[in-house]
């Protein structure tokens, strides 16, 4: 924790209780918390993080669950933007995830301005916790179609005069500095593309010199520091553009509780609390949160004076992010401390070509294998390495045991192996999965956002046009039109508010969505399902060196190429394992048209054909009646619900449609419920072209755009297996010569095979991916291409 918010907040929500009451309160809200409150990661996994306008981009999900990282099937839904330096979402889709997994991709369209974007995904659940808990990356979009002008790129121009292209922020250990109290201060300076800088600088009180400080890794550094009462203090960095800088430091607290942390022995642990005059130390309780393990210690405190000891056994705390809290007697939180334990148990992969060397359009053979773990999913991408593209700015064992925890960036994994690394990120990051405001409120309490546990959540509300009033209890329908269409059928809610949950809707086809009222046009506004919330992270700056214009004009040649060649093969798809089946199953009866001579009227066709439909005439007008089979009877209240390719319409108006354009007929001569509406029986007319053409819609109707889930593209690479193809001339000039989202890894290796492109360089294999029981590993391999021997 960084400052004092948090603890203020928590404040609000804490009654104030005698001591044993009140941290048993504290440790009863937390078990709940930990008990009932599902916590999701999200990870994605990227070929590659440089693209020019006109590639795809190819994307893995991991979902798991917070504390074991196991996949989880609880959502069935993911949401994935492209987000510029403005936060204006450029690209947005929606993936399916099965059992955990799901894969993707998205075409950067040739408008799309150069520029650092932010690729961000998460759950419908996971919005009810914040933008902080979503999945993050930076990923880098060069628009060479247009032509290479770094000047009128997106967050690319270069700095400003008088800007300052560096931050420095400091962390004091326990959240807060407190006059009088020693601390542990720590700090973090990067510049403008979020690199650590190494520095120095000094703390001034009043012009006064109090200590010197400087970076010892990767813009990190911690000093002592006890701020005196009257004074105000400020940092002078010296930069590395040679410009000195100031900065304040955080605030100072008159009264208050400060910690430290360190390492007795490599088995033991020892918190030392500080406190003001006045706040006796003999009554705090130390609250440890590691892992799974969420309790309070039975460990009563050393006291000495103002100050005191707790003793915490390294073997009793988990591996991961340990979370220590200092709680007064009344049950408010004072200090906090994390720890970072790297975890031993990672999963192992390796990743072996059958050789360092190939030749353009050589085949690769690679083989992978988990070894002593059967059973993991894994992806694989192969991407040519340069100036431009590096290696991957995250990795799943780094985003799931760091990055998803922390606020801020996570310098590399290095931070497994460096015990003094991880400690400086310990201190100078803050937890955000788990939020003390959470907890101690309504752990338990109804989320506004639900998971999707069966499909799409669509979502809106129902007004009065006139008053603005909210429409109760107004039942609601919703149609994804087509040949094999969508019908859902909901009740709004005391605020008007309606939710519609939608399975297996995939494409582009619109919704609408209609009121079962046929007295008043209620005004209906239909929810948008991406977060509108966003973390307080910046973008780096990318500014493209002249040195590499040359480069980028290569990759810009090569694209084009690519998809003037090939560019049919890279819209392929794999139609998913989805019910086809309409809402009400197979139909009573059904009717192929074409089975029988065609009529030029509705009427004609129903009245010769569809037995379990009548046509009367009442007052000279058309009248469709529906069979009560089961009871011998008719229906004739008007409650047939009558369906053109999923759309609703009015009984008596499907005369006026042209049957010519009507495939099949389908019947279901008995009441029908669905949710909470009645219906006295079904009508379900099926077109050929399954878009409903002609139909007029009625004013209590709302057709819009709504984009169901993706269909998954299939990954296209060229095979070379005879003489002639390898010596065609048709060019391939693939940076990334593979990608496959979904590699099941069994008890022996798994091949793996593709083939080199005309482009000779290094390579960079990346393979990560989870075992069953929720490890994560990565491994990076590399192999050359080169141009064939004359």
């Amino acid at each position: 924790m960084k400052n004092s918010t948090t603890f203020l907040l928590c404040l609000l929500t804490l009654p104030a209780l005698a001591q044993s009451d009140a941290l048993t309160s504290v440790q009863t809200r937390a078990n709940t918390w930990q008990n009932l409150v599902l916590q999701e990661k999200l990870f994605v996994h990227t070929d590659k993080t440089f693209y020019l306008a006109g590639e795809l981009l190819w994307c893995k999900l991991y979902c798991v669950e917070g504390n074991t990282h196991r996949l989880q099937d609880v959502s069935k839904l993911a949401y994935v933007e492209l987000l510029d330096a403005d936060n204006k979402p450029v690209l947005q889709g929606k993936i399916a995830l099965d059992k955990g997994l799901g894969d993707g991709s998205f075409y950067l369209p040739p408008s799309i301005a150069s520029g650092n974007y932010r690729l961000r995904a998460y759950t419908n659940w996971m919005k009810n916790f914040g933008p902080e808990t979503f999945f993050e990356q930076p990923v880098t979009v060069i628009n060479t179609i247009k032509g290479i002008d770094t000047t009128q790129a997106a967050n690319t121009q270069p700095a400003a005069a008088g800007t300052n292209p560096y931050s420095l922020t400091f962390f004091p250990e326990g959240g807060d500095l407190v006059t009088g109290l020693p601390s542990t201060v720590a700090f973090e300076a990067v510049d403008d593309q979020q690199q650590g800088i190494d520095v120095k600088g000094v703390i001034l009180a009043n012009d006064d010199t109090v200590t010197i400080f400087h970076s010892q890794q990767d813009g990190m550094g911690t000093f002592p520091f006890t701020p005196a009462a009257g004074k105000t203090y400020k940092a002078l960095l010296y930069c590395p553009d040679g410009i000195i800088r100031s900065w304040p430091l955080p605030p100072v607290l008159a009264r208050g509780y400060t910690l430290h942390l360190r390492e007795a022995d490599p088995k033991t642990l020892t918190l030392t609390v500080h406190a003001s005059p006045g706040l006796s130390p003999q009554n705090i309780r130390l609250f440890i949160h590691s892992g799974s393990l969420l309790t309070f210690t039975d460990l009563l405190p050393d006291v000495n004076g103002d100050s005191a000891l707790f003793t915490v056994e390294r073997s009793s705390l988990q591996e991961g992010n340990t979370r220590f809290t200092v709680f007064d007697g009344t049950g408010r939180p004072q200090a906090e401390r994390l720890l970072f334990i790297p975890p031993h148990d990672r999963l192992e992969i390796t990743a072996t070509t059958d050789k360092p060397e190939y030749a353009t359009r050589q085949k690769v053979q690679l083989d992978i294998s988990t070894p002593g773990t059967t059973g993991s999913y894994l992806s694989v991408a192969v991407y040519r390495l340069d100036s431009l593209q590096g290696y991957p700015r995250t990795d799943i064992l780094r985003y799931l045991w760091l990055s998803s925890e922390w606020i801020g960036r996570i310098p590399s994994a290095r931070v497994f192996d460096n015990p003094a690394l991880a400690d400086l990120c310990s201190l100078t990051h803050g937890w955000t999965r788990f939020r003390w405001t959470d907890v101690l409120s309504h752990p338990s309490g109804p989320r506004i956002y639900p998971p999707e546990i069966r499909g799409q959540l669509i979502t809106g509300r129902l007004t009065d046009p006139h008053t603005g009033a909210p429409a109760k209890d107004i039942i609601t329908w919703l149609s994804t039109p087509g040949y094999t269409f969508r019908f859902a059928t909901t009740k709004t809610d005391s605020t008007g508010r309606f939710q519609f949950d939608i399975k297996d809707f995939y494409g582009q086809e619109g919704i609408v969505i209609h009121t079962n009222s046929d007295r008043y046009n209620y005004k209906i506004d239909a929810y948008t399902p991406f977060s509108e919330q966003y973390a307080k992270t910046g973008l780096p700056v990318f500014r493209p060196a002249p040195s590499q214009f040359d480069l980028l004009t290569r990759h810009s040649i090569g694209m084009q190429v690519q998809n003037v060649y090939t560019g049919d093969s890279l819209k392929r798809y794999t139609l998913p394992r989805m019910d086809t089946m309409p809402f009400y199953g197979h139909a009573d009866y059904s009717y192929l048209l074409d089975n029988y001579t065609r009529f030029t009227t509705m009427e004609e066709v129903l009245r010769e054909y569809i037995r379990e439909i009548n046509v009367t005439r009442p007052h000279g007008q058309l009248h469709l009646v529906m069979l009560n089979e089961p009871a011998h009877d008719i229906f004739n209240d008007g409650k047939t619900l009558v369906l053109l390719d999923g759309i609703p319409v009015a009984n008596d108006s499907i005369f006026t449609y042209d049957p010519l354009k009507v495939k099949k007929v389908e019947v279901i001569p008995r009441e029908y419920v669905l949710g909470p509406s009645h219906f006295s029986g079904i009508a379900s007319f099926t077109t050929y072209k399954g878009d409903y053409e002609g139909l007029p819609l009625d004013s209590s109707s709302l057709q819009m755009e709504y984009e169901g889930m993706q269909w998954s593209r299939q990954f296209y690479s060229p095979a070379y297996t005879t003489i002639r193809q390898r010596q065609s001339r048709l060019p391939d000039f693939r940076n990334v010569l593979y990608w496959s989202p979904n590699v099941r890894v069994t008890a022996k290796n798994t091949p793996v095979e593709f083939y080199a492109s005309d482009l000779p360089g290094d390579y960079l294999i990346v393979v990560q991916g989870l075992s069953p029981d929720g490890h994560a590993g990565v491994i990076y391999q590399h192999f050359t291409v080169h141009h064939p021997m004359p």
